[in-house]
């Protein structure tokens, strides 16, 4: 097989950056997916080398990698970008420099695809140059069929050593041999035993994704930790890839929450980008928000175990963020369980994760249809700032709030849309604050102060620095102006609340 024949493969999107003209008639034996700083042991004439190209903020790391390519009369470089981001400058000038094509591999296609398109073309893989070279090249060769727990139970097999994938939101999707739950936790949290379990990051910082070997009473032996090196470089794009799918569903809850308070989009649009989200608009639904108490929780995970809250029987569930706050809106058919149930029974494994740390989940009452969903992310929002302005302590591990604490009619106004609050305060107060316009006047804020004293003639008065006449005189006009008779509980209750849906100036 040609180098050319491969780059002409139009499923994998090669594209070469350095080098071509006659480097297309080089020939290509075999691929190998590596990070090391140095994989010229593992390498043949021939060989493409696929790297995500960790080695490159290694001092003298470019040269180093480089030389060994080209000593090993390796054909080509092709460098994943989901870590760098793009080719560096420096790379780019070392390989034309000394003569090593350089290709890219884009976003949406992966090393084990190219490993795939080798073995295909050189019909099958190729002779190994050791024993070492032959295990790296079956530990690719397995992911490169899609199957990660097979690559993890090669090396597991090979070795006696039992390892495991830890991902980001604390989940451990692939296993080979026994797990040590208590391992996983102290993994991924950054307090892993310094003898007896190594780890390889699979993600760049602030990444807590691993592979981790565990090998109590013995040291790993070096072919065992290259084999290890190998499984990391092979699974960190595969990786990466796992957590660009999640991303895009959570982007896709986000942007439902934000069509649903853009109240100029039309309701069968909303509810569009819910049948996207997985939901069914059809059925009652409702908003839920998450934090920990403390610091440094990442949000992925915190998504992920929100998502854990909301499941349970015939309920669908979308996570995500919306302003940074791990988010979630379910749609609930009426005889699904109870969520203080559902989140009793789903969590007991993960709270280990939170490391002492409280789970505080906020939730809306169910809405009926899209069209409420805004009120219900206003209510989810009120009971989590309400917990949050709680003075004392937090009890429990996880806290559940299903209900206003504080009950007053600030918290009934922030579950209106704005809309209906600004509307409202218009409908009341609308021509008194025109009269103060016309006439530079300070009605508005006579009333408030009036309201804000009960009542109270002399209280309200002296507040304002006037005479009780004074004041009589100003709220008759107040009446006349706005049609309310402020004797009345009812209207007094209209204007108070009109002027809540318009906070003077400087209040929050």
């Amino acid at each position: 097989m040609k180098l050319s024949e491969l780059v002409g493969v139009r499923a994998l999107g090669l594209r070469v950056v350095v080098g071509g003209g006659t480097a297309g008639e080089l020939p290509v034996t075999g691929a190998f997916i590596t990070d090391l700083p140095d994989p010229s042991r593992f390498l043949g004439p021939g060989t493409v080398v696929l790297s995500n190209g960790l080695w490159v903020e290694r001092p003298d790391g470019v040269e180093r990698f480089v030389r060994a390519l080209l000593g090993a009369r390796a054909t080509a470089l092709v460098l994943g970008l989901v870590e760098l981001g793009e080719v560096p400058p420096e790379l780019v000038e070392v390989a034309r420099r000394e003569g090593l094509v350089v290709a890219t591999l884009p976003e949406g296609a992966s090393f084990g695809s190219v490993v795939q398109a080798v073995v295909e073309g050189v019909g099958g893989p190729p002779a190994a140059t050791s024993p070492a070279a032959e295990l790296a090249a079956r530990i690719q060769q397995t992911v490169a069929d899609g199957t990660l727990e097979r690559g993890l139970t090669l090396v597991r097999d090979r070795f006696g050593v039992d390892c495991w994938v830890v991902d980001d939101d604390g989940t451990v999707p692939v296993v080979a041999g026994d797990l040590d739950a208590e391992l996983v936790v102290a993994v991924w949290a950054g307090k892993a035993p310094s003898v007896g379990v190594t780890w390889w990051p699979l993600g760049p910082p602030p990444s807590r994704a691993r592979l981790v070997a565990h090998h109590p009473g013995a040291d790993l032996v070096p072919e065992a930790a290259r084999a290890f090196d190998t499984l990391a470089a092979v699974l960190r794009p595969e990786l990466r890839f796992a957590h660009r799918s999640r991303t895009a569903r959570w982007e896709r809850t986000s942007g439902l929450l934000a069509a649903a308070t853009d109240e100029s989009l039309p309701r069968g649009e909303v509810a569009a980008l819910s049948r996207l989200a997985a939901l069914d608009p059809q059925e009652p639904l409702r908003v839920l928000l998450a934090r920990t108490t403390g610091a440094e929780f990442p949000v992925e995970a915190l998504v992920e175990l929100l998502g854990r809250v909301g499941a349970g029987d015939g309920v669908r569930i979308a996570v995500g963020l919306h302003a940074v706050t791990a988010t979630a809106v379910l749609s609930e058919p009426p005889a699904a369980p109870d969520l203080g149930t559902r989140l009793t029974q789903a969590l007991p494994e993960p709270l280990d994760l939170l490391d002492g740390r409280t789970l505080v989940v906020a939730t809306s009452d169910p809405v009926t249809g899209v069209g409420g969903l805004a009120s219900a992310l206003a209510v989810a929002t009120e009971r989590l700032g309400e917990f949050d302005a709680r003075p004392g302590p937090v009890d429990g591990t996880v806290v559940l709030l299903d209900s206003s604490a504080g009950g007053d009619h600030r918290s009934l106004l922030r579950m209106l849309p704005a809309s209906a609050r600004t509307a409202f305060a218009a409908g009341v107060l609308g021509e008194l604050e025109d009269y103060d316009r016309r006439h530079g006047a300070d009605l508005v804020s006579t009333v408030r102060v009036f309201l804000d004293h009960g009542g109270s003639w002399q209280d309200a008065a002296r507040a304002l620095h006037v005479h009780p006449n004074t004041l009589r005189y100003r709220i008759a006009r107040i009446e006349e102006v706005t049609g309310r008779d402020l004797s009345t509980i009812r209207d007094r209750v209209d204007v108070f609340l009109a002027l809540q849906c318009r906070p003077a100036p400087g209040d929050g």
